[in-house]
């Protein structure tokens, strides 16, 4: 099964300059658990529901932190004729819980866990 028929293409961003806590709204009202990261429409990197907790443990100011100082920058990614086990042992092999699927060096769609449990589901139906 590539990748391509089950990740997300509905991809949500956050600038590289805005606070942790607009990530996290972002994140929230999305219903997303990461964001891919651009800096004048160029890829930065990734933040995730991880990044912002960590801040959050470190007692980071969440409302004038920017996501740069969190995300995480040149992440793990895959292309969409991947096939799905190459995604989940790129996920163990890092310990991440997103993949960004690149397409000609730029961003199009988002694989998570929760992606890849559906994905290998209905495999198995």
């Amino acid at each position: 099964m590539n990748v391509s028929s089950f990740c997300s293409t509905d991809i949500v961003t956050a600038e590289a300059t805005d606070t942790l806590q607009e990530a996290a709204e972002t994140m929230a009202r999305s219903h997303v658990g990461a964001l891919v990261v651009l800096d004048n429409g160029e890829l930065a990197g990734v933040i995730s529901e991880a990044d912002v907790i960590t801040a959050i443990a470190e007692d980071a100011n969440l409302a004038s932190t920017a996501v740069e100082d969190y995300m995480t920058e040149d992440p793990v990614s895959v292309q969409p004729e991947d096939d799905a086990a190459l995604a989940a042992r790129r996920m163990v092999e890092n310990g991440i819980g997103y993949l960004l699927v690149i397409r000609g060096g730029s961003p199009v769609g988002v694989v998570s866990r929760g992606d890849l449990l559906s994905a290998g589901a209905a495999a198995r139906t």
